[in-house]
């Protein structure tokens, strides 16, 4: 599949509320944000739109109302290595979606991160971006 052009993932850090971006961060095609985003009072420095809902299923993570076109999940390899096919189960009680409306990235992908960036469980914003990396010709991050 042909990498697509340009994604702008928007991170939780503090930094965001350092600068007004929202109008311009709207304007991009596709926007990613991370777990527990938040736009809510926030679009002046965040924008509203969201694209990709990028997470990693975590006990804390929040239902959203609104399930953007795409969710990409991710797992650190142990836990798929331990749960195997019930961690599905587990994603959409968590997510409040089935199945067939997530992406999970799959062990080998995973590991192939772990391996590239020396560390087990990589965060799921660094993960966000690698995949990103492998899907979009250009990537760029705000808010890490």
């Amino acid at each position: 599949m042909p990498k697509q052009d340009l994604i702008l993932i928007i991170g939780n850090g503090s930094s965001v509320l350092d600068y007004t971006f929202g109008e311009q961060i709207d304007k991009f095609s596709v926007v990613g944000r991370i777990n527990n985003y938040s736009t809510t009072n926030y679009d002046n420095y965040v924008g509203l739109k969201t694209n990709i809902w990028f997470n990693g299923a975590n006990q804390n993570l929040k239902k959203r109302k609104k399930i953007p076109n795409k969710v990409i999940v991710f797992i650190p390899p142990e836990i798929l290595h331990r749960k195997g096919e019930i961690i599905h189960n587990r994603i959409s009680k968590r997510l409040n979606i089935s199945k067939e409306e997530y992406s999970l990235v799959s062990i080998e992908k995973m590991e192939q991160y772990e391996k590239q960036l020396g560390v087990t469980r990589p965060t799921t914003g660094i993960s966000s971006i690698l995949w990103a990396l492998e899907n979009y010709k250009k990537v760029i991050i705000h808010g890490f």
